[in-house]
């Protein structure tokens, strides 16, 4: 996994391509993560989100669900995002 690779030139981004890491930006202190797989489907309570959906798009991008009850942001990873994104446990020392 490269964080620092920089953006395309000529072009305000990557693009998100079947093997990416995405971040998932559900709600303002809820995040996940996923790989994208072509005829994959993310279900959570705001729809489903078809993976072939974001596809060849922008990282950053609005990606809707099909079942039109809402969106989530497709982030690409950045060391901060990928440490939130993880399930922290207690430590019992």
């Amino acid at each position: 996994m490269n964080f620092v690779l920089p953006p395309r030139p000529g072009g305000s981004g990557r693009v998100i391509q079947e093997g990416s890491l995405v971040i998932v930006f559900l709600h303002h202190d809820e995040l996940a993560h996923v790989y994208i797989r072509a005829h994959q489907i993310l279900n959570n309570k705001w729809g489903n989100f078809h993976h072939d959906d974001v596809l060849g798009k922008e990282f950053g991008c609005q990606w809707k669900s099909r079942t039109g009850r809402g969106w989530v942001h497709a982030l690409e990873p950045t060391p901060e995002l990928w440490a939130r994104a993880l399930p922290h446990r207690t430590q019992i020392v």
